[in-house]
């Protein structure tokens, strides 16, 4: 037998032959102390608490949030540590992951060289407490003196019990470069992925975007948030695909919680022509109308048309420029808000994103607090029942486009059961619908975002 060979069998003898493996994301509140360092220690000294806590539970994997050692800090100078086994910091972290027997995944802020170059920066350790990944954030967001990671890094990591994950951080998620490029080689099933999200509506609301991304790519996601709900953070959960249940986190109270999870481990990435959705809520306040939100949306820039609500079946289609989607509409007429308002509306443009600007496609059923267009999209509430709904079309796309489920409910919470249907051909057709009647409806449609030229 050759050495190469042996090496191989040797290495893959090594790894669990397990049919799942348990994970766990933290939705962490950090804390602080009266100096930089000291507030990094104690961050630190409360991550070994819950570690101890997934610990008790064997788990195999722990995700922390991003920033959650050091808070939201817009100057990094004071909090940034240089990753070297000298390091104080890197130290309790090697320790907490060799102590607790488990791969832990941090994100701190890293400093670089004698002319300090600073970096958003996730570390991955394993169970003896070595270093084995390391990646820089690519797409800041409101992080001035942060340098981007290289743009062609791609970083995976293999564990013992046999899963192949991807990494990035929170913004990363809208850009093809790095949220789809991880999944390039087909061997990357799970996503593990620190974030400080913020929930935005109509959009960008924390829980959407995170079940968006595992229905679209077929990925089980480990999504761990920074959660200070006063401050619109907030949303954490462990996505599987296909009809496996999901646990995802929301909660109005400041605090912190640990989501544990038994995830399947896939032998195969989901084949992502059709992808449905369950999910178990696991708030501890079951009425979260307190949840600060923030709203972004320009409406004077979208087309819009209103649906008819006293009609119980019903086709729209609506289009901008070139970029069309229908909607097919059941209501239950018997369950009709008299005060409810739902349009549909089309959007393919640029839009602002923190310092620079993105191409996106939008194609959505949005709850309207009256009958102007400005008071779509805002968080309001809704009591109309919808049998069954449906948006698709077909839509160009080239290899920096993708598109994703687009939803949400006046809880802040995706829309889980529905079914998701992309063929991945240019112009290919691409399709949402319930698999269940629903109500507190807020947005209901499809997300994309490309590099490619506006249409005429």
């Amino acid at each position: 037998m050759k050495w190469s060979t042996l090496l191989v069998a040797v290495l893959f003898s090594l790894q669990k032959a397990v049919s799942a493996y348990k994970a766990a994301v933290l939705e962490y509140q950090p804390t602080v102390a009266d100096t930089a360092q000291n507030t990094i220690l104690k961050n630190l000294e409360e991550y070994r608490k819950f570690a101890e806590k997934a610990a008790a539970q064997q788990v195999d994997i722990l995700v922390f949030p991003e920033y959650g050692l050091t808070t939201l800090v817009v100057d990094p100078e004071d909090y940034a540590v240089e990753i070297i086994n000298e390091n104080v910091v890197i130290k309790k972290l090697r320790r907490l992951a060799r102590d607790h027997h488990m791969y832990v995944v941090v994100n701190l802020l890293e400093k670089v060289g004698e002319q300090e170059i600073y970096y958003n920066t996730n570390l991955v350790f394993d169970r003896t407490g070595s270093v084995i990944a390391k990646y820089r954030k690519i797409n800041l967001f409101n992080e001035p003196k942060l340098a981007p990671g290289l743009a062609n890094q791609t970083v995976t990591f293999v564990t013992d019990f046999g899963v192949n994950f991807g990494l990035f951080t929170c913004f990363d998620i809208l850009y093809w470069n790095p949220s789809r490029t991880v999944l390039a080689n087909g061997a990357v099933r799970d996503v593990v992925y620190p974030t400080s999200w913020f929930s935005t509506t109509p959009f960008y609301a924390s829980l959407t975007v995170q079940h968006g991304y595992a229905v679209s790519t077929g990925v089980n996601l480990l999504a761990a948030n920074y959660g200070v709900p006063p401050e619109t953070h907030g949303g954490s959960g462990i996505y599987l695909p296909g009809d496996k249940t999901a646990k995802i986190y929301l909660d109005a109270k400041s605090g912190s919680k640990l989501v544990i999870q038994n995830v399947p481990n896939q032998k195969n990435k989901q084949n992502t022509t059709c992808i449905s959705a369950v999910a178990q809520h696991l708030s501890q306040e079951s009425n979260i109308s307190n949840y600060v939100t923030l709203r972004n949306f320009e409406a004077s820039r979208y087309k819009f048309r209103r649906v008819n609500l006293a009609q119980k079946n019903q086709s729209v289609r609506i289009c901008d420029r070139k970029f069309c989607c229908t909607f097919d509409l059941s209501v239950d007429t018997q369950r009709v808000t008299p005060s409810d308002i739902f349009k549909v509306m089309a959007f393919d443009g640029v839009v602002p994103f923190d310092r620079s600007t993105a191409h996106i496609r939008v194609c959505s059923l949005v709850a309207c607090r009256d009958d102007s267009d400005e008071s779509c999209g805002a968080r309001v509430t809704t009591g109309t029942k919808f049998n069954k709904m449906a948006v698709y079309g077909n839509f160009e796309k080239d290899n920096t486009t993708f598109y994703t489920p687009l939803t949400l409910t006046y809880d802040l919470l995706p829309i889980t059961k529905s079914l998701f249907c992309d063929n991945k051909r240019a112009n290919g057709s691409i399709e949402l619908s319930t698999t269940e009647p629903q109500q507190n409806i807020l947005v209901f449609g499809l997300f994309g975002r490309t590099n490619s030229v506006i249409g005429e």
